[in-house]
């Protein structure tokens, strides 16, 4: 399977890995990858141990079940290994009710005794989008909107 951050790499070999060693998000963009696929799944155990200061999502409960539907990133802005910080501008598209949000974020990363962590993030405000249901879906399968994720909802 596809991973859920658009890298094009299979899950198992992109953020699973990062999931479950968190030394594996070795650049605040694979971290910022990595805490998308956890949103997508709902992991709120990594999205709390890679947010700084444990300032992060309390349970599960408190992240909202979205319909999570792709990633861009936009840019970066250091975050390599040799750098103590860095930027990841991301846009994450989500559906509801028949519209397409964007989440759009300039994402601050730190890097900790050899841990990127997530610091914090500027907000873009963007409106949503209605989907028609004969449209192509956001999330790049080719398919219909109303034969692909609509289905999910």
């Amino acid at each position: 399977m596809s991973c859920y951050c658009g890298s094009g790499e299979l899950f198992e070999v992109c953020c699973q890995l990062r999931h479950l060693v968190h030394e594996r998000a070795d650049t605040a963009e694979s971290l910022m990858r990595a805490r998308y696929s956890a949103y997508v799944l709902g992991m709120t155990e990594f999205l709390n141990r890679t947010w700084l200061d444990g300032d992060g999502v309390e349970s599960a409960a408190d992240l909202k079940v979205v319909n999570w539907c792709g990633l861009d990133i936009v840019s970066t802005r250091a975050g390599m290994k040799s750098d103590s910080e860095g930027w990841v501008e991301f846009k994450a598209y989500f559906i509801e009710h028949d519209r397409l949000f964007c989440l759009h974020e300039n994402s601050h990363f730190v890097q900790n005794q050899g841990h990127w962590f997530y610091k914090e993030g500027e907000l873009y405000r963007h409106e949503p989008k209605e989907l028609a249901l004969n449209a192509e879906c956001p999330c790049g399968s080719g398919k219909k909107y109303k034969r692909c994720c609509r289905r999910q909802l």
